[in-house]
Order: structure tokens, then C-alpha cells, then sequence
């Protein structure tokens, strides 16, 4: 029998386990957050072990306020800077990952 335990990645702060039986994938993921933005991370994995590269959820996107993403900056250049920071830390995962 082949051994399918799964290991979390260092950069993910969740794993969720396939479920063989009802063919559901599995995950690992994380949020990179910055300032008031973050970046949701997800790698899929199949019952049989096997993951898909990391990718960056692009719809995943948020403000940590509740106030949502329609005015994210509010001609704020830190923000700005905020989420550029947040996209290049998932960058930096999914390039290191992915490889």
C-alpha cells in the first residue's frame, strides 16, 4: 500500500485532506496580509497525493475592513503599497513552490 500521508508546506497555515471516497480534492492555503490587504494561496491536492503548483486567488483580493474593495486606496499611497507588498510575498511563495 502506498503511503498518501500529507505533509503541510511550510508557508501554508491550513491543510484540508482529499477525501478518496467522495473524490473531493484536498488544500493547503494561507493568507499573506499587509497592511489592510491580503492574498488568499491554494494548493489543491488529489486523493492519490499528487498537488497542484500554489496559486494566488485572485478573487480572494480583500480589504480587512468590512468596507470592501469598491474605494481600496482612498488616495492612500500606503495602501497602495500595502497590497503591492502583500502580492509580492505570494509572488515570492508561489515562484519558490513552483519551481
Amino acid at each position: 500500500m502506498t503511503d498518501t500521508t500529507i505533509t503541510r508546506p511550510t508557508w501554508a497555515t491550513e491543510t484540508t485532506e482529499p477525501v478518496a471516497i467522495e473524490k473531493s480534492s484536498g488544500w493547503h492555503t494561507t493568507r499573506v496580509v499587509v497592511g489592510d490587504f491580503g492574498v488568499l494561496l491554494n494548493q489543491y491536492i488529489h486523493a492519490d497525493g499528487t498537488s497542484e503548483p500554489v496559486h494566488a486567488d485572485l478573487t480572494e483580493f480583500w480589504k480587512t475592513e468590512e468596507s470592501g474593495t469598491r474605494e481600496m486606496f482612498d488616495g492612500d499611497a500606503q495602501k497602495c503599497r500595502d497590497l503591492a507588498s502583500a502580492l509580492m510575498k505570494a509572488a515570492t511563495i508561489i515562484d519558490e513552490n513552483n519551481a
